[in-house]
């Protein structure tokens, strides 16, 4: 049973929370295996220095962008480079970020944010608690 929901990865070590709309986005973690392919998680169990990657399938079209989470309530931008994200068309997946990977190191929260053309951003929480 893959860690594959509509509203993000769930599971003993992993959560994921989403706030706004339910179910505007499928995601499901990615893992880089020993060959360096990242493949989906089959279990909740992360460890510190892992490679990871997020995959988002928006149900409407928008822009999305992946940021980094802190204790104080600010964020990070990951991917793209760019406040505006990137151009998503619904029903398509997309892995951010698109090149490269995120370390696990310590507890981490991951926020997809993905807007609309019109509206209000929505955004999926995930948090990485490694073991």
């Amino acid at each position: 049973d893959k860690l594959k929901t509509s509203a993000g990865v769930a599971g003993t070590v992993l959560s994921a929370a989403q706030m706004g709309a339910v179910a505007q986005a499928e995601t499901e973690l990615l893992r880089a295996n020993a060959a360096g392919e990242f493949e989906p998680l089959e279990t909740a169990a992360v460890a510190n220095g892992d490679h990871i990657r997020v995959a988002v399938t928006p149900r409407f079209a928008g822009s999305a962008a992946l940021y980094r989470l802190n204790d104080a309530g600010g964020r990070a931008l990951l991917f793209p480079g760019e406040e505006t994200g990137i151009p998503v068309a619904a029903g398509q997946r997309y892995v951010l970020p698109a090149a490269g990977s995120i370390t696990v190191d310590g507890d981490m929260t991951l926020e997809i944010s993905i807007r609309p053309e019109k509206g209000d951003p929505q955004r999926v929480v995930i948090h990485l608690r490694p073991h």
